[in-house]
């Protein structure tokens, strides 16, 4: 079996730094208050290994990206960078989805209100009505 490779855009960039990272794995990690030591144990790797994708440095395989992940509690999605994943839900977004999977009713409305706007912007211009003198 051969490892599927991430190979992102934006690891193509010549300036791969901490403060320019390639992925957002060291974002998350800090937001999970997570040492490097503590994430590269959880997904059981060296630190070195971990450093080096929190750069890009090195290849990473996507079975290792999932892990992660999971180590981080986060969807494959939210470690690649807007450059890379311009579908990326922002914070309120992932509170909208999450309180869908919890309520049927605010699933429901939630898709009501989505056909309305998908509705709303097929629908013809308005022309603004004359003025009366």
């Amino acid at each position: 079996m051969t490892a599927i490779v991430i190979n992102l855009a934006s690891m193509a960039r010549k300036s791969k730094t901490l403060d320019n990272a390639p992925n957002r794995i060291r974002e998350w990690r800090q937001l999970r208050s997570l040492t490097l030591e503590e994430l590269a144990n959880r997904v059981g790797v060296t630190t070195g290994h971990m450093q080096k994708w929190e750069i890009a440095d090195r290849n990473i395989s996507y079975e290792r990206f999932k892990r992660i992940a999971r180590a981080l509690d986060v969807n494959v999605a939210d470690l690649l960078t807007a450059e890379d994943s311009p579908d990326a839900l922002s914070d309120a977004e992932r509170k909208v989805v999450a309180a869908m999977r919890q309520d049927d009713g605010f699933a429901h409305s939630a898709s009501v209100l989505a056909e309305a706007l998908q509705t709303f912007k097929q629908a013809p211009e308005i022309l603004p009505f004359p003025k009366v003198a």
